[in-house]
């Protein structure tokens, strides 16, 4: 469905969806919108207002340093390791 001029809650009465389902096809990219009308989304890291997505570009770019980081630290290491969201908030604080 192309129709730019729809806000968010015209669009979920158009799809009969609910604003939740709309909101997590946002943070997963699958939907742009030009219209919010109140709704707001925040990266989940900075809590920085951002339009799509779930982290805002500097968080983006933060995250991919610190993961390349990792991943050079796994080369090192023999153990494979899953690392969580606390554990990466974590070794920013420890590379900044």
């Amino acid at each position: 469905m192309k129709q730019p001029q729809l806000s968010i809650i015209e669009l979920a009465k158009a799809l009969d969806e609910p604003l939740e389902t709309l909101e997590r096809f946002l943070r997963e990219r699958r939907l742009t919108l030009k219209k919010r009308d109140g709704l707001s989304l925040f990266c989940e890291l900075c809590g920085k207002p951002i339009e799509e997505g779930k982290r805002c570009p500097q968080c983006e770019v933060r995250m991919q340093k610190i993961a390349q980081k990792i991943a050079e630290e796994r080369k090192k290491t023999s153990k494979d390791k899953m690392h969580s969201l606390a554990t990466i908030k974590k070794r920013e604080e420890d590379y900044s």
